[in-house]
């Protein structure tokens, strides 16, 4: 990995740098890749893209609450440059922010790329940075990146018929969809993530258990014994009856309710 600044499963994000201009350069001329972008409005240019990468760069003058972010997407393994993932604050005072994201190599699409790179900064951003809000605007017929943002765990907040003219595409002012996702949702997830860890490490705990204690009973010589449970004179319950009874199922709540 070159440089990398957060890192997920498959994928790392890292500060984009000059050497990298001439590898999306193309990305911001081809007008398929830019079909629900407002970069495909105008030719690009090398000094564009310095000038918008220097104004996004922390210790730049024209970044004005120092904690905007232009970063690269990469591929862990190959370390392959895919696409590009900007974050701005809105309002320093109100801690919001917005997302905007964009693959220029096609063969990459598809394959839930943009949902870690999503999950990826929007963590770092509600740990780290201390937002209270990221928000991300998109056109309605932008069906990917309308799921990638879903899959992250934005909800639909607004839908603008009629769009400004930074969602206009084919001839025609589209639909705008706004998204968002707040910090209270995020440690929710947090929590559920939490929970289903535990649960799995308790588990896993209690399987190995019982293979000690039958692999002890036939070294012995003896026919397993029944285990009991915290104590008590009940028998030992089997892994799965064990799940179900204290709530230790993948997808189940203690209470009933289903953790998606």
């Amino acid at each position: 990995m070159k440089h990398p600044f957060l890192i997920g499963e498959r994928l790392y994000l890292r500060p984009i740098e000059e050497s990298d201009f001439p590898n999306y350069f193309d990305w911001l001329q081809d007008q398929e890749t830019l079909k629900y972008q407002q970069h495909g409005l105008y030719p690009n240019t090398l000094a564009n893209m310095k000038s918008y990468a220097d104004s996004m760069s922390p210790g730049s003058i024209t970044n004005t609450y120092r904690e905007n972010m232009y970063l690269a997407i990469c591929i862990i393994e190959t370390d392959e440059h895919i696409g590009n993932i900007s974050f701005k604050i809105g309002s320093a005072a109100f801690r919001y922010s917005e997302l905007s994201i964009m693959f220029g190599k096609k063969e990459n699409r598809g394959k839930g790329y943009g949902t870690e790179a999503i999950r990826l900064m929007s963590d770092h951003a509600f740990r780290k940075v201390n937002v209270n809000r990221i928000q991300a605007g998109m056109m309605k017929d932008n069906i990917a990146c309308v799921r990638a943002f879903e899959k992250a765990g934005f909800i639909h907040e607004s839908n603008e018929r009629g769009a400004c003219e930074l969602y206009y595409t084919d001839g025609h002012f589209g639909d705008c969809i706004m998204m968002s996702k707040v910090k209270k949702d995020w440690l929710r997830e947090q929590r559920q993530k939490d929970i289903k860890e535990c649960r799995r490490q308790f588990v896993e705990a209690y399987e190995n258990y019982t293979d000690i204690a039958l692999d002890l009973d036939r070294w012995r010589g003896k026919e397993p014994a029944p285990k009991t449970f915290q104590g008590l004179n009940s028998p030992w319950p089997e892994p799965e009856t064990f799940k179900k009874r204290y709530g230790f199922d993948d997808n189940i709540e203690p209470d009933g309710k289903e953790v998606k």
